[in-house]
């Protein structure tokens, strides 16, 4: 079967792999925030007043993303801190184990293509 990554995670790995990156999606979060409150349109990459220079958050921003993908996490949404782990069901479609920032642990999934907005309790996986 062709798969959209070759990485996936088993519930129990994206778990595990949650606990050891919860720090970093949270700091993820902070330095977002930090950004924005700044001035700084991290989705535009412009400052207000423009400035010559990335602020040295950003920098720290794109390597706390970089750190998380190459990890196999995907970041959806840098400032909620909503993050998926790919997984395959025992049916073989494969799907993301989602996570955000708040919630205690991994308890929703959706399709490659739903969304957050499509998300099922991992108990109906």
């Amino acid at each position: 079967m062709n798969y959209r990554h070759d990485k996936h995670f088993t519930i129990a790995e994206a778990i595990q792999s949650l606990y050891n990156h919860h720090s970093i999606i949270e700091k993820m979060q902070v330095l977002s925030q930090q950004l924005l409150s700044s001035g700084y349109d991290i989705r535009q990459h412009r400052s207000v007043p423009a400035k010559q220079t990335l602020p040295k958050e950003f920098t720290q921003l794109l390597d706390v993303i970089r750190k998380l993908e190459s990890a196999g996490i995907l970041v959806k949404d840098i400032e909620q801190g909503i993050v998926d782990f790919p997984h395959l069901r025992e049916n073989g479609d494969e799907v993301y184990l989602c996570f955000k920032l708040g919630e205690e642990l991994i308890q929703y999934w959706h399709s490659l293509d739903g969304g957050f907005i499509s998300r099922q309790l991992l108990d109906q996986i």
